[in-house]
């Protein structure tokens, strides 16, 4: 992992393992706990599973802050505990 992605976070959450769609439950409702805006990390299985985890809380309406590799089974998503608003027109 870059250290300037270890910096960035407030807050991290390991998913390894966790399958689809658990992982990204997990994720959502963590952001969602959040009491302040906060900048989570999210340490997720590299391939579908992290494909899937960014779709789904893109979905949701969070946030998408970066994501990074981290070698070829891991890979790292960052998002902020806060929904994009939808504005009216």
């Amino acid at each position: 992992m870059s250290e300037k992605i270890d910096q960035q976070a407030d807050l991290e959450l390991r998913l390894v393992g966790v399958a689809c769609p658990l992982n990204y439950i997990r994720a959502r409702i963590f952001l969602e706990k959040q009491m302040a805006v906060v900048l989570v990390r999210f340490i997720v299985d590299a391939g579908e599973a992290a494909l899937s985890v960014k779709r789904s809380l893109l979905a949701d309406h969070f946030v998408f802050f970066s994501e990074a590799s981290l070698g070829d089974t891991e890979h790292a998503l960052l998002f902020f505990s806060q929904k994009l608003l939808a504005k009216s027109i």
